[in-house]
């Protein structure tokens, strides 16, 4: 797959990335790094060069972290601003994350109509699938007009393949575990899931990770806890486990406090899905159909899958041509739009499995192995040009619209 009408990607500055600002903005350019790794057509200029207004020009902003209520366009230098008005556009570029964006798009809004840059023609990269809908939604809520194009991308569905350094390929009958249940980063759903799973006496049977990151006052235990209870959760027995946590390891080393997301990405510990019936997917958010590698790595490893994740994420799956495996789990969590009521549906389905007896946990999985089979071929053959394929979405959606 190609892509041969290039884009023009515009910097202040050869050297740095645009409106770079502490944690709020990358400093590296990983969009250029993505696009040579791909062999994907662009090309750069400096904001001082020659402006040609019959090219594809875009100045390209790398958000990282939304939450920092800094107003980053106060950083664009006045002659970049000059650019705007002879047709240089925008593009906010945040694949990498699927956040709800009524939490914090008030204020991206609030700082572009500070600067004057609502009359340009803004593009906004998001992780989100249905990020058309939900931009809708908010401009409806807020009484705005539209004021930017949204453009939704499956980011690490080219990112997992492209830095994954080993896979499982085995399928091996005989299990120590019932489950695979990795969760990274401390998030709400997550504390709330593996403190149910504690309770009911299931993470014995299993092999499951939870750590807490140094100096994250998003994700702290405590802060996850309140969030909980903000919304109601009847939070009793996950107090207690958070008065009682201890950090538990398995995809990373302590010092605990060090979590390293491409370290644990690109490497797999084989003999954690071959030990283990399924995995229980902890996606990033309950709440929006973001998919990461989180969902891709047991399709890729041969592992039948159950995820807790936003509602419609098996449909989503589905759409994209993988199994789900009815034949494990009811399936029905995946219409329920109550986040908490979802995670319990799931872990009531992994608490029937894991009271069957052996033979009928060995039947159920040999069951689903050609569709196990299946999705890692079908995972390959996509993934393969994804990043090329999402690419050509963005810079085509760019061209049309200038």
């Amino acid at each position: 797959m190609q892509i041969t009408n290039e884009l023009t990607l515009w910097y202040d500055n050869y050297q740095e990335n645009n409106c770079c600002y502490q944690d709020a903005v990358y400093s590296n350019r990983t969009i250029i790094e993505k696009l040579k790794n791909n062999n994907i057509d662009f090309s750069t200029k400096q904001t001082t060069d020659e402006f040609d207004a019959t090219a594809n020009n875009i100045y390209v902003i790398e958000l990282l972290n939304v939450y920092i209520d800094y107003d980053i366009f106060s950083l664009i230098p006045n002659h970049t601003k000059n650019l705007f008005k002879k047709g240089l556009s925008l593009l906010l570029y945040y694949p990498r994350e699927g956040h709800i964006i009524e939490n914090w798009f008030p204020n991206l809004y609030k700082n572009l109509k500070k600067n004057n840059l609502l009359q340009n023609k803004i593009f906004f990269v998001f992780g989100d699938n249905d990020i058309e809908v939900n931009y809708k939604n908010f401009c409806k809520s807020h009484n705005l007009k539209s004021f930017l194009t949204p453009i939704a991308v499956d980011y690490f569905t080219g990112d997992y393949i492209e830095n994954v350094k080993n896979s499982n390929v085995s399928i091996k009958l005989e299990k120590k575990y019932d489950f695979l249940f990795y969760n990274g980063k401390m998030r709400p759903h997550r504390l709330y899931a593996v403190s149910r799973l504690s309770q009911k006496n299931l993470l014995n049977k299993s092999l499951t990770s939870l750590v807490t990151i140094n100096n994250c006052k998003y994700y702290s235990l405590d802060k996850c806890l309140s969030v909980l209870e903000e919304q109601n959760v009847d939070t009793k027995n996950t107090r207690e486990f958070v008065n009682n946590f201890q950090p538990i390891l398995l995809d990373v080393e302590p010092p605990t406090d060090d979590f390293s997301e491409r370290e644990v990405t690109e490497v797999t510990t084989e003999w954690h899905y071959t030990e283990s019936f399924f995995s229980i997917v902890s996606e990033t958010t309950p709440m929006n159909r973001f998919i990461t590698e989180k969902t891709y790595k047991p399709i890729l490893n041969l592992h039948p899958f159950i995820v807790i994740g936003p509602a419609k994420i098996l449909e989503l799956l589905r759409n994209r041509g993988f199994y789900t495996f009815e034949e494990m789990f009811d399936e029905s969590y995946d219409q329920e739009l109550n986040y908490i009521k979802r995670i319990d549906m799931v872990l009531k389905e992994v608490e029937k499995f894991s009271n069957l007896c052996i033979h009928e946990k060995y039947t159920l999985y040999k069951e689903v192995i050609p569709k196990i089979i299946r999705n890692r071929e079908h995972f390959i053959q996509i993934a393969k040009e994804s990043s090329v394929r999402e690419f050509s979405k963005i810079f085509n959606t760019i061209k049309d619209k200038t």
